[in-house]
C-alpha cells in the first residue's frame, strides 16, 4: 500500500490563468463596456503530498482570490513588467465572498470622451443660436429702414464671434477628440482582435483566419 505523507503551509498556493468565455463581464480599465472572453487569474491554497517518490501539488476547490483581464490587460501584463504600477484588473472573489459586478453607471474612457464631445457640441450649437439671434434682431430692429453705421458694426462683432468659434473652438474640440480616440482605439483593437481569435478556434474556422488574411493584405496593398 502506497504511504502518502501531506504538507501545508500558509505560503503555498497554486496559481492559474485561464481563458473564460462568457459572462458579459464589465472590466475597470477596459474600452469595451462588455467582454464575453476574458482571462481568469485563480489563486487557491496548496497541499503537497508525497507518495512512491514523487510530488503531487493540490489546490483546494474554493479560491483565495480571482480576477479576470481582458485580453489586451493580460498581454500588457505579461510584456510590460516593471513598469509603473501594473495593470487594470477586475477583482471577481476575495476571501471567500463574491465581488459585485462593476455598475453600468461607471463609464469607460471611451464613453466619457464621446458624452464630453456631445455636451461640447451642443454648447456650440447654443452660442451659435444666440449669435444668429442677437443678428437677427438687429435686423429686425431696423426693418424697412438703412442700417446706422453703429449697427453695421455690432453685426461685424457678432460675425467675427461667431467666425472665431468656427476657426478656433470648433477644430479643438475636434482635434481633442481625436487624441482621446487614438489613445483608446489600439486598446479596443486588441480586445476585438482577441475575442474573434476566440471565436474562430472554438468554431474550428482556421478558413477564416486565411481569409481574414487575405482581406487584410490587399487592403493594405490598395
Amino acid at each position: 500500500m502506497r504511504e502518502e505523507t501531506q504538507e501545508t503551509h500558509p505560503s503555498y498556493v497554486q496559481v492559474r490563468f485561464s481563458r473564460t468565455q462568457g459572462g458579459n463581464f464589465k472590466l475597470y480599465g477596459s474600452e469595451l463596456p462588455r467582454h464575453n472572453n476574458t482571462v481568469t487569474l485563480t489563486v487557491r491554497r496548496s497541499t503537497r503530498i508525497h507518495g512512491s517518490g514523487k510530488d503531487w501539488h493540490h489546490g483546494e476547490i474554493k479560491p483565495i482570490l480571482e480576477l479576470r483581464l481582458s485580453p489586451s490587460q493580460f498581454a500588457s501584463l505579461l510584456t510590460t513588467m516593471n513598469v509603473g504600477s501594473g495593470v487594470p484588473g477586475t477583482l471577481t472573489y476575495f476571501n471567500g465572498q463574491d465581488i459585485p459586478r462593476i455598475p453600468d453607471e461607471i463609464e469607460t474612457e471611451s464613453s466619457k470622451i464621446v458624452n464630453k464631445f456631445k455636451e461640447e457640441v451642443e454648447q456650440h450649437v447654443k452660442e451659435s443660436a444666440k449669435i444668429l439671434e442677437e443678428i437677427e434682431t438687429i435686423l429686425n430692429d431696423r426693418r424697412g429702414k438703412s442700417l446706422r453705421k453703429d449697427d453695421q458694426q455690432r453685426i461685424l462683432l457678432k460675425i467675427q464671434k461667431w467666425h472665431r468659434f468656427l476657426s478656433d473652438t470648433a477644430p479643438f474640440t475636434v482635434e481633442s477628440l481625436n487624441k482621446a480616440a487614438v489613445k483608446t482605439s489600439s486598446r479596443v483593437k486588441a480586445d476585438v482582435d482577441a475575442a474573434l481569435a476566440q471565436v474562430m478556434d472554438a468554431l474550428g474556422h482556421q478558413k477564416l483566419r486565411e481569409l481574414q488574411a487575405e482581406a487584410e493584405s490587399r487592403l493594405i496593398e490598395g
